[in-house]
């Protein structure tokens, strides 16, 4: 029996959703590790920005405990001492980016002194040079034609576009890290993912997101709704497919006609469509030069002007609504294109190959790979492929592109398979035992899906009873049936 970590759909776009619950770093702080706490400058958990924007839960647990078992299983993996404390440092950097904050000149550019305290831990955790890290989020490197013989020039950031910057790096240095570690895992069970076919039975499971449906909505639940709607497709597909099995078994004449439930094809093919679909237009709009977040909205509104599963006219500013299989979500498309182009300044990606620590060169080093053909800070570190007929050295691929064929090759396998669905449902919002929530349980059971699944049961025979019960009950009432007869007759000839 083998056992293998497969990383699919790792939504490296969400930035608030890994911090949330109670970060290792906190346990590492609440647990008094002194020096662990002197080196990466760690204060209560509620100090730090991204944590604050993830959950508000309190899970009961011993820090000291809990920092323990996470030491050792970093051992067991075979992550030794040097190694454990650059992958701290790495995390203590991710936290005080959050706390990283700008300020904005005259012009609306953004500014950040090279004495900040954040950037300074950041930049001391990461091994590389303050200044360049600090001028890298308030400064971005423009191209002007080929890499070679073009021109480069610098232009000031504004003050949200430095805001996405350092959550574009925090992003990478978490998602490196996450990959390093579902490597090292593999590695520590004696497997080898090189993508290898093998003619194996296996048995997998699917951790992923649930339906999310906040206040404010993004880009990033964007993503993960769009997900959790093919699965949902699937979900229907398969029970509506096995409820047409059991009607074949038994002999039992149907039609389409008997199951009147809605599916969520419409939806999906919305999103998802080759020309004028949601993630072809927000595409569009990235490539070209005055693409912005108002225009994809405006380009929402002329090409998918009349559909039943988007609200977009009567919305104001770069809203809209979608009306997903669970419940209808309104979106803020505010930053949709800016977060779809992965903008991991490429400057920022060189700074981090230059690290003096070694782990951080190795976690950067597919950044720099797919730094191929795209328009760089330095030419001399990236390979151009042109394209053919044209000057231009700029390849795009879009987060959303990457996500889709992600999903497909997912949805691919699990067609494949022979599905089972568990639902997991969290009975309160704190996690404290004998406490339920009714209206939180009611609400993840129409996001979960399972009410479609009622009544694709409803919409035809929903009781079921064994043969052998069957006979059973009926062959007691015919029973019963017959000795009533009996004595109503006896009853009638007394008469």
């Amino acid at each position: 029996m083998c056992i293998c970590i497969y990383v699919f759909i790792f939504v490296y776009t969400i930035l608030t959703t890994f911090l949330r619950g109670q970060p290792i770093l906190c346990d590492v702080q609440a647990g008094h590790d002194a020096k662990l706490t002197r080196d990466l400058k760690l204060k209560p958990a509620e100090h730090f920005n991204y944590i604050q924007r993830g959950a508000n839960v309190s899970v009961a647990h011993r820090p000291a405990t809990s920092l323990n078992n996470t030491l050792a299983a970093l051992t067991a993996i075979g992550i030794n001492d040097t190694e454990r404390d650059e992958l701290f440092k790495v995390l203590g950097a991710i936290l005080h980016l959050g706390n990283m904050q700008f300020g904005s000149d005259r012009e609306g550019g953004a500014t950040l002194s090279d004495d900040n305290p954040e950037a300074v831990a950041c930049a001391e955790m990461l091994g590389c040079d303050l200044k360049k890290l600090a001028e890298s989020f308030v400064m971005r490197n423009i191209q002007a034609g080929p890499m070679v013989g073009g021109d480069s020039y610098k232009v000031s950031q504004l003050l949200q576009q430095a805001f996405d910057t350092r959550d574009a790096l925090a992003r990478a240095l978490y998602g490196s890290l996450f990959d390093l570690l579902v490597y090292r895992i593999n590695a520590s069970l004696g497997q080898r993912v090189t993508g290898e076919k093998r003619d194996t039975r296996t048995i997998s499971i699917l951790d992923i997101f649930g339906f999310e449906h906040f206040k404010t909505n993004h880009f990033e639940q964007f993503c993960i709704n769009y997900a959790n709607e093919k699965l949902q497709g699937h979900f229907n597909e398969y029970n509506f497919s096995l409820e047409i099995q059991e009607y074949q078994r038994e002999d039992i004449e149907w039609s389409y006609a008997d199951f009147q439930f809605q599916t969520n094809t419409k939806c999906i093919e919305m999103i998802e469509g080759k020309r004028t679909g949601m993630l072809a237009l927000l595409d569009e709009q990235c490539i070209m030069p005055n693409g912005n977040d108002d225009t994809y909205c405006t380009k929402l509104k002329s090409e998918i002007p009349d559909n039943q599963f988007l609200y977009s006219k009567k919305m104001k500013g770069t809203l809209f609504t979608i009306k997903h299989y669970a419940a209808e979500v309104i979106y803020d498309a505010m930053g949709f294109c800016f977060k779809n182009k992965d903008p991991v300044q490429p400057s920022i990606v060189e700074i981090m190959s230059q690290s003096t620590s070694g782990y951080v060169r190795d976690m950067f080093h597919k950044h720099m790979t797919h730094m191929v053909g795209k328009v760089g800070s330095n030419g001399s570190n990236a390979r151009q492929t042109p394209q053919k007929g044209k000057g231009s050295t700029i390849i795009f691929e879009s987060v959303t592109s990457q996500f889709k064929r992600q999903l497909a090759d997912l949805m691919t396998r699990i067609h494949a398979a022979h599905p089972h669905f568990v639902r997991c449902i969290n009975p309160n919002s704190k996690k404290e035992a004998n406490k339920l929530e009714p209206e939180m349980i009611l609400d993840q059971l129409r996001c979960s899906g399972l009410m479609e699944a009622v009544r694709v049961s409803r919409a035809g025979f929903p009781v079921r009873m064994p043969h052998a019960d069957f006979i059973q009950v009926r062959s007691s009432c015919q029973c019963i049936l017959v000795s009533a007869c009996v004595c109503a007759c006896m009853h009638v000839c007394r008469l």
